[in-house]
């Protein structure tokens, strides 16, 4: 079986016996200790117990395996660079991370050093952001910014995303791009650039299944078909990007060896200066950016609720 089956696969043994964590190291256990404060001899309960909570909201292989429990940010190449320039106090600056599952890149910043009021995230799930909360144990603590918005809402109604756009620094989306067809990763990133400070050195980086030749996959647990890069492909959705969007970027790849022909791509995208005022004016798909992915209904104010009301119920029942 290869990864991108095994990702997604329901019939691996590591998710029908459901065993106890084994797949993270040292470090991963001090910072969920640390950061949870659960003591060490419950902390394999309590993982346990996280796991099995979210398993019906993302039947994977990844909250199968505990891959909840290590940021892949932190291993990232480029998260010394996005640390520092997340804790430099001159700027404040914010990162966005889309697809964040339990949250655990944004806690394990924060461990680092990293004020959370500078953090946002969200997931279509809001069921994984809730228990991401019971996990980390922070809900009186983590002051970072949680939403339930998709990517693809319609752009004419005013969502959680279009009050963040032009603010981000960074962009985190790891196993995010690489759920997707080809279109919608362009579509994608079109709207990840707008998201992004509209100047050299805003950052989108991650990790994501890849393949080498780059080709389509078809999936039954996914809407038609994926869209697995090599380095040539990657490069060439960035030009796309590029092209419709009037920006340049400097696109960075490596793969990650797991097994032959499916492998983890990393990837590094830094907005470069511009080769002139009119140089490369942005298309019109961008300009009317009609992103339409089935219906969006505003949502926010409900996620807003239902938060509330999970971590403080007395307060979440008079805001009813």
């Amino acid at each position: 079986m290869n990864l991108h089956a095994l990702f997604y696969s329901t019939e691996h043994p590591l998710y029908l016996d459901s065993p106890p964590p084994t797949n993270f190291g040292e470090a991963e256990r001090e910072f969920l200790a640390r950061y949870t404060k659960v003591s060490p001899d419950e902390l394999v309960a309590h993982l346990i117990s996280i796991r099995d909570q979210a398993r019906p909201y993302c039947p994977t292989l990844c909250i199968a395996s505990f891959g909840f429990c290590k940021s892949q940010l932190a291993c990232h190449p480029s998260y010394p660079q996005v640390l520092a320039g997340l804790k430099d106090e001159k700027e404040s600056r914010k990162l966005l991370d889309l697809g964040c599952c339990l949250g655990q890149h944004l806690r394990k910043l924060v461990d680092d050093g990293v004020p959370s009021e500078q953090l946002y995230a969200c997931d279509i799930e809001p069921d994984l952001i809730f228990i991401g909360f019971d996990l980390f144990k922070d809900g009186n603590t983590f002051k970072g910014h949680f939403s339930d918005a998709d990517v693809f809402e319609e752009r004419h109604r005013r969502g959680w995303l279009d009050r963040l756009d032009g603010t981000m620094n960074y962009v985190c989306a790891n196993l995010f791009l690489d759920t997707h067809s080809w279109d919608d990763q362009i579509r994608i990133c079109v709207r990840i650039v707008k998201l992004l400070e509209a100047k050299p050195g805003s950052m989108v980086l991650g990790r994501q299944l890849g393949r080498s030749p780059a080709q389509k996959i078809e999936y039954g647990c996914v809407d038609n078909y994926i869209w697995s890069h090599d380095h040539k492909s990657f490069k060439e959705m960035w030009d796309v990007v590029g092209e419709k969007t009037g920006t340049f970027w400097d696109v960075w790849t490596d793969f990650e060896e797991v097994e032959a022909g499916s492998d983890y791509l990393i990837f590094t995208v830094t907005r470069k200066e511009e080769i002139g005022a009119d140089s490369r004016p942005p298309s019109g798909e961008y300009c009317n950016n009609s992103l339409h992915h089935g219906s969006y209904l505003s949502r926010s104010k409900q996620f807003g609720k239902k938060l509330l009301a999970r971590l403080h119920p007395s307060k979440g029942t008079k805001a009813g």
